[in-house]
């Protein structure tokens, strides 16, 4: 009788663990890319756009639809900009032109690691109004081996489960 309570109790404790450990790739599908030395999981239901520009110049677009230039985003977005290390350029006019979106607001400056580099995370105070309403966020990596920046809009719109999964995405990035 022993044995037959000490099975049971074994078996709800395994059912129990297994029930625990939510496995954090459910849901999501992987990108790779070898020669831009980038990976990252996102959202089974959404779609990654290689938009690249040229002259080292990477733009990836992670969003809900497919990303078309004339038509802009429609839902919510990670922009991933990858840079020749160094060139800052580019990433000093975006963040120049999030200084002036913000008009004169202050940013909010903390670090994070993205990928096991260091981050400079820039967020907006709450622009807008209505559903249009949300912050601006800016990660920004320049080391030795690359110059980067990741850019989110969260809208009070997109709710938080989009935010987490933008989140989520960002969380996931590794380089090579």
């Amino acid at each position: 009788m022993l044995r037959k309570e000490a099975f049971i109790l074994y078996l709800v404790l395994v059912m129990f663990v297994s029930g625990c450990s939510s496995n954090s790739l459910e849901g999501m599908q992987k990108y790779q890319n070898d020669k831009q030395g980038i990976e990252f999981n996102f959202p089974e239901d959404w779609t990654v756009t290689d938009k690249s520009m040229g002259q080292g110049i990477t733009w990836l677009v992670v969003s809900e639809d497919e990303y078309i230039v004339l038509e802009g985003h429609t839902g919510p977005f990670i922009n991933i900009y990858g840079f020749k290390p160094g060139d800052m350029s580019i990433i000093s006019e975006k963040l120049e032109s999030l200084r002036e979106i913000s008009d004169g607001k202050d940013l909010t400056e903390t670090t994070s690691k993205i990928g096991g580099k260091e981050a400079i995370k820039f967020v907006t105070e709450e622009l807008g109004e209505g559903n249009e309403k949300g912050r601006i966020v800016f990660y920004i990596i320049d080391d030795k081996d690359m110059s980067m920046l990741i850019e989110t809009i969260e809208l009070a719109e997109d709710h938080d489960n989009s935010i987490k999964k933008m989140d989520n995405t960002i969380k996931s990035i590794k380089f090579k």
